[in-house]
């Protein structure tokens, strides 16, 4: 017989997941500690016996904190709400100190219509000041394209980014990147490698900002939720003097075709590959779906993708100046051109990225936030 007492969490879908968070975003965003949150699947720390079988499991108190650097998704991960905190509360300073029991993440969040959504609770320590920083690639080809460093400059000041890929609308060929990176209509746009007072286009009128999260993804709640669409073109003066390709990753295939219809939880944990200007190439994996980042005078902010390291002991390298890069599903198998570069398919634009330490507040994690292709090819095509 089937015990309808338990849940089977299993089930639980992108929408799902947002109706939860929605409902109790009130609640979570009160809480002192919480720092951020996302949709994702659990994180089982490595100490748990759940980590490698799948129906045991430890006492929690036995384990410690859980972070981005002692967990990761197993196969048989529940589908949950990621929250984040600063602080991470013992159960014997819970017992010793019972008004901070209205302090505490719950372990479920229940729903009026009887769906239940557990959460995960993970400790960070953002760094508040400045990344460190790393000597850039040094790019060889006279050619400029996707993965290049591109510079502009404001109020006396250089500024660069990097550029994501060419993208073309059938008649005029642009190379994608962020809003921030190119800035107002009309400004010009410099090679940020080699002789840097070559011109490499203009900043071009259309461009993409912040959206009401329910306009970019009709159906799904957020009334108060902003979407970040960080998008910029340069409309490029001679195409001559471009590559097609990305460097260091390869060709640039169709973009994978994600929207209300097609986000599902198993994109979670998925490798993906780039080239930013300043950190050259990364290998990262999704860690979490529309990670609220952000409030502001009570609208909330979010990133469609949040992008970590691949695995613990591999840092991800992402500093000031990747701003602009594609993210590509980084898949082995993938066809190859005539030249023997893979073909692959583009799924995120970054646009800026946060530092967190591991509880020893030594260790250093990059992760890198992330807008999804198909809304921006699809926003920027509809404007």
């Amino acid at each position: 017989m089937i015990d309808l007492t338990k849940h089977d969490f299993t089930s639980l879908s992108v929408k799902d997941l947002l109706d939860a968070r929605e409902a109790y975003h009130v609640h979570l965003a009160h809480l002192q500690s919480v720092y951020a949150t996302a949709i994702g699947r659990y994180l089982i720390r490595d100490n748990d016996r759940n980590a490698t079988e799948r129906k045991a499991h430890s006492k929690p108190q036995a384990l410690g904190p859980r972070t981005l650097f002692n967990s990761s998704v197993k196969d048989w991960s529940w589908p949950c709400i990621l929250v984040f905190v600063r602080d991470w509360m013992k159960r014997s300073e819970l017992k010793n100190h019972p008004e901070k029991q209205d302090q505490l993440v719950p372990p479920f969040l229940y729903l009026p219509d009887g769906r239940v959504v557990p959460t995960c609770v993970v400790k960070v320590d953002p760094n508040e000041g400045s990344p460190g920083t790393i000597d850039p690639p040094v790019f060889k080809s006279d050619l400029v394209g996707g993965g290049f460093p591109a510079q502009t400059m404001i109020q006396g000041k250089i500024h660069r980014g990097s550029i994501g890929c060419l993208v073309t609308n059938g008649e005029t060929v642009f190379a994608l990147s962020n809003r921030h990176v190119v800035g107002a209509a009309g400004r010009e746009i410099f090679a940020g490698f080699k002789n840097t007072d070559r011109r490499l286009g203009v900043s071009d009128a259309l461009q993409l900002g912040k959206r009401a999260f329910s306009e970019v993804y009709p159906g799904w709640p957020g009334s108060r939720v902003v979407a970040n669409l960080d998008a910029g073109l340069i409309r490029v003066d001679d195409v001559k003097g471009w590559t097609a390709q990305v460097y260091g990753v390869g060709q640039v295939g169709d973009v994978v075709d994600l929207n209300v219809g097609t986000f599902r939880l198993d994109i979670i944990n998925q490798p993906l590959i780039a080239f930013g200007a300043t950190s050259g190439l990364m290998k990262g994996k999704i860690l979490g779906l529309f990670y609220r980042y952000k409030t502001v005078g009570g609208m909330e902010y979010v990133s469609d993708f949040v992008i970590g390291p691949r695995d613990g002991d591999t840092p991800l390298n992402n500093y000031p100046g990747d701003s602009g890069t594609v993210w590509f599903v980084d898949d082995p198998d993938a066809r190859r051109n005539a030249s023997g570069a893979r073909i692959l398919s583009p799924l995120a634009l970054e646009w800026g990225g946060q530092e967190l330490f591991g509880s020893s507040g030594k260790v250093p994690m990059q992760v890198a936030l992330g807008i999804c292709m198909a809304t921006l090819c699809r926003e920027l095509d509809s404007n």
